[in-house]
């Protein structure tokens, strides 16, 4: 038995235990509807066609060319997924315990290589591994972004340690590309330089040059990396990038959500899918602080230069999240992934002398509790994660004030058939936060799928007199009317849907089905093909036009828009096709 704990890969064997004991799980969850269902089924298609890979640097991940969120590497991750085992949550999820396992073994074998003895690094690592504020960027499918971020800046990191310590020049490179496959993941990873230039000046010695060649090469580099990565990113997205409700986080919020990340580290018993400001209670992070200085001052820092080196890296992959966030201050638990393997590393810069002149039992016995303390509530909040509304419902209860969470729980009943309970989410979500418009086209839709006409239009009469502008309350009081029997309000609702979003395919879909009713077939094809050409795979308008060219009696294109629409989801009907002329 020794003999294989002393063995090279007895660690990694004992990492990926735990990490599998822990999240074995989650490979049975469903997805949690928390943007999971938005990049990975509504994109099955662009994701399962190999010919697309060279197409994932050229847009963003969630909005095509309008958005703000440039990570082709994430995209490529979930593509191999899609490849393997397709649309099926099971090999997402067991990609996401993958990605978790590696980053925890990287953390062991970086925190050696920062000399901090083997067994000490192997608790930190399996601390890592099960510690619950991370069950975020495991359980939950897109959380992926930081555990993968974590990943290419370990190995960026010890390619750069090695190469600095005497390594060739493949070190170099292979620091290098890691950098490059960081940036590609998330923006965040351009500040990796800045924490290796201050590792450089914490090691500086006198006695050895610091900006020697190796350093200018590595800079070389880095502006290479860099300069390659923006230009990339611009070309592939419009100069209109970004939501222009974006906003900056205030002060306080900022404050708010760093005791927040420092209560959870040391009492993560407050998780949330969605943690806001108005719902953190700071007296954990209060404590945390308290418990952390106490540590310090009692266990004394035994290497002053990598503790700091630990808190710099832990505040600085931190800082963006308080820069700001999309549209509210939101402080998510995934965003500590990075951030807490540089707190550990401080962690590990206490001296335990005090410690181990403690009895070995007292010791063993407080680290078994932790352990068990951390299991014990990753192995419950994780089940959260299990579906969307089992990740809906617990976000309410953590985060009451958060409009979002009640928005999509929302939706999550209402997708049951549970109207009332739908219902009753919308009105607290507008009702936590009044120009939350989406709530509002939300619970329109709920009227309408329950015959509730004269309900739905005044909700959306309401709104459009507060914000006439608003293109998408438009297209949904165009469907109110059509529904109603009244297609020349719906007309006239759906022409100001597309005038206002001229980038929203489904208001000129809905004009265009409007004018295919009305046997209206010039203009139908007009408005129609305007939708298709805004959004090409979108299976309903693929439909719509697959009748329109029925109707005209050209059965080929009726075929084969039917027969595209059925490969982006559309689900086959023996009828229609022996209709259309394609039965076989």
């Amino acid at each position: 038995m020794n003999k294989i704990y002393q063995h090279h890969f007895f660690p990694y064997l004992l990492i990926s235990l735990l990490v599998i004991a822990i999240y074995g799980q989650t490979i049975f969850y469903d997805f949690s509807s928390h943007d999971d269902v938005e990049l990975l089924v509504e994109k099955a298609r662009f994701l399962k066609d190999p010919a697309n890979i060279l197409k994932a640097f050229a847009t963003d991940v969630v909005w095509g060319n309008r958005g703000i969120y440039y990570r082709p590497a994430l995209t490529l991750s979930f593509m191999a997924d899609t490849l393997i085992g397709g649309t099926r949550p099971f090999i997402f999820h067991l990609g996401n315990i993958l990605i978790h396992l590696l980053a925890c073994c990287l953390l062991y074998l970086f925190l050696k290589t920062m000399k901090t003895e083997k067994t000490a690094a192997l608790v930190a690592a399996l601390l890592f591994a099960i510690h619950p504020v991370l069950i975020q960027a495991v359980a939950w499918i897109p959380g992926r972004n930081d555990s993968l971020l974590t990943v290419f800046v370990l190995l960026s990191t010890l390619c750069f340690l090695n190469y600095r310590r005497g390594g060739r020049i493949l070190w170099g490179l292979l620091h290098i590309l890691s950098f490059s496959l960081a940036l590609l993941t998330k923006e965040t990873a351009v500040l990796l330089p800045v924490l290796l230039i201050f590792y450089l000046f914490l090691q500086w010695d006198k006695s050895e040059k610091v900006f020697d060649k190796k350093f200018f090469l590595s800079i070389v580099g880095w502006v290479t990396a860099v300069g390659a990565y923006l230009l990339l990113r611009a070309s592939a997205l419009s100069e209109s990038s970004g939501m222009t409700n974006a906003r900056m986080n205030t002060v306080r919020e900022s404050l708010v959500g760093f005791l927040s990340y420092i209560g959870k580290i040391f009492f993560p018993i407050n998780l949330s899918g969605d943690p806001i400001p108005a719902d953190l209670p700071v007296a954990y992070g209060i404590a945390g602080l308290a418990f952390l200085l106490a540590l310090i001052f009692y266990l004394k820092v035994k290497n002053k230069k990598l503790f700091l080196f630990g808190i710099f890296w832990f505040l600085l992959f931190l800082a963006p999240t308080f820069l700001g966030n999309t549209t509210y201050a939101n402080f998510a638990e995934h965003r500590l992934y990075l951030p807490l393997a540089g707190f550990a590393v401080s962690l590990l810069q206490l001296d335990p002398d005090k410690l181990k002149r403690m009895p070995v039992p007292v010791v063993g016995i407080i680290m078994i509790l932790i352990f068990i303390f951390f299991a014990g509530i990753n192995l419950s909040y994780s089940r959260s994660f299990r579906s969307g509304l089992a990740h809906w419902k617990k976000t309410t209860e953590v985060s009451p004030h958060s409009y979002v969470a009640h928005t999509i729980l929302g939706r999550s009943y209402a997708n049951l058939g549970k109207a009332d309970l739908a219902e009753k989410e919308f009105i607290i979500a507008f009702g936590l936060n009044p120009e939350h418009y989406t709530a509002y086209n939300d619970l329109c839709l709920l009227y309408l799928n329950k015959g509730e006409y004269q309900k739905a239009e005044k909700l959306a009469l309401d709104l459009l007199d507060k914000y006439p502008g608003n293109a998408g309350m438009r297209n949904t009081l165009g469907l109110v009317y059509l529904n109603a029997g009244r297609p020349d309000l719906a007309e006239s609702e759906f022409l100001k849907a597309v005038e206002l979003g001229l980038d929203k395919a489904e208001g000129a879909d809905n004009l265009g089905y409007l004018y295919l009713k009305k046997g209206d077939w010039v203009k139908a094809e007009r408005y129609l093909l305007q939708a298709h050409q805004i959004s090409p795979d979108d299976s309903k308008n693929l439909y719509h036009l697959s009748f329109l060219y029925y109707s005209i009696g050209d059965r080929e294109r009726a075929l084969e828009y039917y027969h595209t629409a059925v490969r982006n989801g559309l689900k086959e009907d023996p009828r229609v096709l022996e209709m259309l002329g394609g039965g076989r």
